[in-house]
């Protein structure tokens, strides 16, 4: 039996939002126009932007608030419920998309003493953590849960702290059971419908060259004595904000919106490549599969690390400089998920598309001696 994702006690449509915590200071009211499957983007709240701090989500709307216009940098994603206090996210607030909820879409539901409950569902991924920066946790009764989902409950933020012995199933259960009426500080859902069982990824094909956006990193070492030879040892870091796109076959996107959470024990291959040893690659097709939405073309970033050893001999009064240049380059890669359902009934679910990776993989290190003029005090 699934959660209903209308909550009785409401009687309006859209959201809600006040310039003080507990609902003070009326701000706007917005909905969405009467079509099937309609958003609404207010890219600019146009007057006091960013001075937000409670927001009312209305039944079947789902709210994805942004930190700058634009729809840009952090954000938080809020489903149906009363949010008397946003915390960390007072006044942060510059746009937003506000979309309908598939009605045929399971909500896990927390009920409080008020009678206002809170409702939680997946935003583009698998976990969604109920923050006490912007969530009701504390004095929380209940949480019933549809019997697609299993949910793990924590006492801290992040997943951490006491914990439910294992996941709980479908169901209405009490929060005073588990310890958590005053201390719920956040979940783990996990999809029982489907779970990924494996990820398959081509080897990749060069497509260009970006070398106007080349980095570079420079040191220096010196060996200032007079007659003992030494060895100079030097880690040359680069860090680069790698971007990449995604392109599905529609044919093999239906059906899959939502994902189990995939760290480890889930087998990434690589043609070609004898061990599935971690790679950015592999990296990046696991964060797909928590966070994408298959179908749907999207483009995001990650942090890449790149890092080049270099050592070398100074003979007495040697002075060398290192020099490594790193070149991102467009790279595409094939991949493949295969999902089979939990239970063991139905057919599985091939996803293919093709990611497209700019990573900065070509690394070039130059050493060179420094004459002795151009000597400076410095340690090796």
């Amino acid at each position: 039996m699934c959660a209903a994702p209308v909550a009785h006690a409401f009687a309006r449509e859209g959201i809600q939002l006040f310039r003080k915590a507990d609902f003070g200071e009326y701000f706007d009211h917005w909905t969405i126009p009467e079509k099937i499957d309609a958003k609404r983007k207010i890219d600019d709240f146009g007057r006091d932007t960013r001075t937000i701090s409670s927001v009312i989500v209305y039944p079947g709307v789902k709210a994805t608030f942004y930190e700058d216009t634009g729809f840009r940098n952090a954000k938080i994603t809020l489903y149906p419920g009363r949010y008397e206090n946003l915390i960390d996210w007072n006044d942060r607030f510059a746009s937003v998309i506000l979309e309908r909820i598939p009605d045929d879409l399971p909500l896990i539901t927390l009920r409080f003493n008020d009678n206002h409950p809170q409702y939680l569902g997946f935003a583009g991924k698998d976990e969604f953590i109920t923050d006490k920066s912007f969530l009701r946790v504390n004095g929380a009764v209940s949480i019933e849960i549809p019997d697609e989902y299993k949910v793990t409950l924590y006492s801290d933020p992040g997943y951490s702290g006491r914990s439910t012995s294992e996941p709980l199933d479908g169901g209405i259960h009490n929060m005073r059971t588990y310890g958590m009426k005053d201390d719920l500080s956040s979940l783990q859902i996990e999809w029982k419908k489907y779970k990924l069982r494996d990820t398959k990824l081509s080897s990749g094909k060069k497509l260009k060259d970006y070398p106007q956006e080349a980095l570079s990193t420079h040191v220096r070492c010196d060996n200032l004595g007079s007659s003992a030879t030494v060895t100079c040892s030097k880690d040359l870091t680069a860090e680069y904000a790698s971007t990449y796109t995604t392109s599905w076959e529609n044919s093999t996107s239906v059906g899959i919106t939502s994902t189990t959470t995939v760290s480890v024990g889930v087998e990434v291959g690589v043609e070609g490549v004898a061990s599935a040893s971690s790679t950015l690659e592999q990296s990046i097709a696991i964060e797909i599969a928590n966070e994408f939405s298959f179908g749907k073309s999207e483009e995001k970033s990650t942090s890449q690390s790149i890092t080049d050893h270099v050592e070398v001999q100074l003979s007495p009064g040697q002075n060398v400089e290192f020099d490594m240049l790193v070149t991102p380059a467009d790279y595409q890669y094939d991949v493949t998920y295969h999902y089979a359902p939990v239970d063991g009934n139905g057919p599985e679910k091939v996803i293919k598309g093709k990611i497209t990776v700019r990573k900065a993989t070509e690394t070039t290190t130059k050493v060179r001696d420094v004459p002795r003029r151009q000597r400076v005090m410095s340690a090796p």
